[in-house]
């Protein structure tokens, strides 16, 4: 733990986790804290940890790379490992705040982070770095900071750089929440924002089934799950899997697996 009149911060002293690679933890948490009137930085060689760190108040003007941009209250600049960069204050107030950590590459090649980046923070971001650094001061492990850190990092890199999900998949887990009840085709193009004839064009040409087998084989590969879990009547099955008719839900549970829902039950069984 560091204070001074313009600085409070901590910082991971524990040679055992800070030595030479491999790290013996897939996650360290090296430093993380806030400045009053951030003094400027020159990193010509980058800094020894991935960083993160954004304006709390005022105004900054950072280099990176052949980039000088300024950054305002609440936007954010990262930075990882050994890259170049710098910051000053832009005007009479620059409060910063941070967090650093080491490790945790695999993460970051994973979300194809750039060297640096802008980003916008949130107040709900804001909060957990808060409530980390207050983990941090206490009386609190190197695992448990560790575990604190990694947990808010990668939730962090999920909001901000998980791809948008495809129609088909949205599409998809519609069907896998709602397959217990009677849905339509047309319910499920509006919540899709799209045609009926869109819908059924678009999920046969990317998915090589229309979206009715889509739910079709949902319903039963859950009707399998029931009748290897529960001991209930085929007739409830059917019913709890979206099935109004015993006599169809078993006529179609034969065409995809050769068998009847009770004989299913007793191979299983056996």
């Amino acid at each position: 733990m560091k204070k001074h009149n313009n600085l409070e911060m901590f910082l991971e002293t524990d040679k055992k986790y800070l030595g030479t690679e491999p790290y013996p933890l897939p996650f360290v948490l090296y430093t993380v804290g806030h400045a009053i009137k951030q003094p400027a930085t020159k990193r010509p060689q980058g800094y020894e940890a991935h960083q993160i760190l954004w304006v709390e108040k005022g105004s900054g003007v950072f280099t990176a790379g052949n980039e000088t941009f300024t950054l305002n209250e609440g936007e954010g600049f990262f930075s990882r490992k050994s890259t170049a960069h710098s910051y000053r204050a832009n005007g009479d107030e620059f409060y910063t705040a941070w967090l650093a950590f080491m490790c945790s590459d695999s993460l970051l090649e994973y979300y194809s982070l750039p060297d640096h980046f802008i980003f916008t923070t949130t107040p709900l971001f804001r909060s957990q770095v808060n409530e980390l650094y207050t983990l941090c001061m206490s009386d609190s492990t190197v695992l448990s900071r560790s575990a604190a850190g990694y947990s808010l990092i990668a939730e962090w890199l999920t909001e901000n750089f998980e791809p948008a999900p495809t129609k088909e998949t949205v599409i998809r887990k519609y069907l896998e929440k709602n397959y217990s009840r009677p849905i339509t085709l047309e319910e499920i193009a509006e919540y899709v924002g799209m045609s009926k004839y869109a819908l059924c064009h678009y999920y046969k040409k990317n998915c090589g089934c229309s979206v009715m087998e889509q739910l079709k084989k949902i319903r039963i590969a859950k009707a399998k799950q029931l009748l290897n879990q529960v001991p209930l009547r085929a007739q409830e099955v059917g019913r709890m899997c979206g099935f109004d008719s015993t006599s169809y839900f078993c006529k179609l549970f034969r065409e995809e697996t050769g068998r009847t829902p009770l004989e299913y039950r007793k191979r299983h069984n056996k």
